[in-house]
């Protein structure tokens, strides 16, 4: 395959994640009561920390998504922000126009949290087979 096609195939799994997250704040609180069976059980609270770990897989899918176009870390891990920050203000936006369920500001910090937490490991592990250069000042 052509590393062009490669570097826009790689763009779609970013955008199916995104829509994935959309179908979900698109579920009626009282529309599919099996559908949020499994989280009755769970405090709001720890409803609410789900965000973090949705939005961390989406911060880490978009920043491999942004491979294909730079190797600047520092612009991958900007875009890949700002890319969790304006997805979570949509999702949000749009989850206050369905029946039953509420958007709040929390949930969006919560979500750029859990994108913060991915690009914080993300930019701190080295690449295997590669070793960090040290300054010889520092010996």
């Amino acid at each position: 395959m052509a590393p062009a096609i490669r570097k826009k195939l790689r763009l779609i799994v970013p955008l199916a994640y995104m829509v994935g997250i959309l179908m979900l704040s698109s579920i009626e609180q009282s529309a599919v009561p099996d559908v949020d069976e499994p989280l009755r059980g769970l405090s709001p609270l720890l409803q609410n920390l789900l965000h973090i770990p949705l939005y961390a897989i989406l911060a880490g899918i978009g920043f491999w998504a942004l491979a294909g176009y730079t190797e600047q870390r520092g612009y991958k891990t900007g875009l890949t922000l700002l890319m969790v920050l304006a997805f979570s203000i949509i999702d949000e936006t749009y989850q206050a126009t369905v029946p039953g369920r509420t958007s709040s500001l929390m949930d969006v910090a919560l979500d750029v949290t859990g994108g913060i937490l991915a690009l914080v490991v993300l930019t701190r592990m080295g690449r295997p087979g590669r070793q960090r250069k040290q300054n010889p000042a520092a010996r």
